[in-house]
């Protein structure tokens, strides 16, 4: 018979597996950030004409999005941190932050470069006389 200590501990593996699928989550949000075209100012690209409220709509749901897998992001990386936490080893509280910070890197990350390159509002560039 097998007893609690001799049991093998799957916390880490759980907790590891919990992270990844967190980490997926979270890169949701670059992903629909950079969909838009939107940069630190949140302002339309200038080669979206002023009166397109399809493409309001579109950015709106694109950014809802983007701060859902956030908020979820931060939920799941909160649970596997505390997953991760508490176990029998005293290495698991390091084990825990370490991972959790390497999520945060890229998550946070990418979502600051996606949001720090300009939108690239020259696709179409009109010719020189200003007629299309």
């Amino acid at each position: 018979m097998v007893t609690r200590d001799e049991r093998p501990d799957i916390r880490p593996t759980g907790g590891i597996v919990f992270l990844v699928i967190a980490t997926l989550v979270g890169l949701v949000c670059p992903f629909a950030f950079g969909v838009t075209g939107l940069d630190w100012t949140f302002s339309k690209p200038t080669s979206v004409l002023d009166d397109s409220p399809r493409w309001d709509a579109e950015r709106l749901w694109h950014v809802q999005a983007g701060l859902t897998s956030l908020v979820m992001w931060l939920a799941l990386a909160t649970i596997s941190f505390f997953v991760l936490f508490h176990g029998r080893t005293r290495k698991r509280p390091l084990l825990a932050g370490v991972l959790v910070a390497i999520s945060a890197v890229i998550v946070l990350g990418s979502t600051a470069v996606v949001l720090s390159i300009p939108p690239s509002g020259e696709q179409l560039p009109l010719p020189p006389w200003n007629r299309a």
